[in-house]
């Protein structure tokens, strides 16, 4: 297991295209649901603890706006509102346009197309899918031995995720704002197939 738990910057230019392109070598991507990824990008980036919301504010001046609005009414540890910066996401700027990296396009980020992946693991069941990998490339691992995330049952199975995670936060955005996030995301839904269902407010695309 040690050569697998390598980190990135220790791989070297020479190992590099082998691992792109070599037959033994074993590729995968990691992916998870576009909008869980961004409420948690939203619910990091924004939280008055972490400093890199002061430049993200700077980018909008209608950001700024509604960060001084929330703060003078609102005592919580973040510094805008989810529905507002669903809205200036959604539906202010241009679909194309990367306001901050976290909130990219996965599929853009990682380059899905250019690369030749042999397995697709999506986060919402990583114990299960990591380890399958794992098994996949030789590794004889035990269920209590792999790859296990923060919050598993005993054994590995991870913990659930339900499609109505999301129903309160997503409810807080308007139908034009929500259909704009879609279209924003839809090529990590279409690519890693998710789904997102815009009138109950429900995600989907891992338990199936």
């Amino acid at each position: 297991m040690g050569a697998a738990l390598r980190s990135v910057g220790a791989i070297g230019p020479s190992v590099g295209p082998q691992l792109i392109a070599g037959d033994d070598a074993t590729r995968f991507l990691v992916v998870r649901h576009p909008l869980f990824r961004f409420y948690s990008g939203f619910r990091q980036k924004f939280k008055k603890a972490d400093p890199l919301h002061f430049k993200l504010l700077k980018k909008s001046g209608y950001l700024r706006e509604r960060n001084q609005a929330h703060e003078e009414s609102t005592d919580d540890d973040m510094t805008i509102t989810f529905a507002d910066f669903g809205h200036f996401i959604g539906s202010m700027i241009p679909k194309s346009s990367t306001f901050n990296s976290h909130f990219r396009p996965q599929f853009h980020a990682c380059q899905a197309c250019n690369y030749k992946y042999d397995n697709i693991i999506k986060t919402e069941f990583m114990n299960e899918e990591a380890n399958y990998v794992l098994r996949k490339a030789g590794y004889d691992i035990k269920p209590w031995e792999g790859f296990v995330q923060r919050g598993s049952t005993l054994g590995g199975i991870s913990k659930e995720i339900r499609s109505d995670k999301l129903k309160e936060q997503l409810s807080a955005l308007s139908r034009e704002d929500l259909t704009g996030l879609v279209k924003r995301y839809e090529m990590d839904l279409e690519a890693f197939g998710y789904t997102v269902d815009i009138e109950n407010n429900l995600l989907g695309g891992w338990d199936d």
